[in-house]
């Protein structure tokens, strides 16, 4: 699980990207099982 950062505990560049990343895996993920968008294989 992930480690509670302090309130005032600055993040890392690095944790804000791969948050950022989890929470747009996320998103496709659930706007793909609501057939709002699909998977495109280029």
């Amino acid at each position: 699980m992930a480690e509670k950062l302090a309130p005032k505990e600055p993040a890392t560049i690095e944790e804000l990207a791969i948050s950022t990343m989890w929470e747009m895996a996320a998103l496709v993920e659930v706007l793909e099982r609501k057939g709002i968008c699909k998977e495109q294989v280029l």
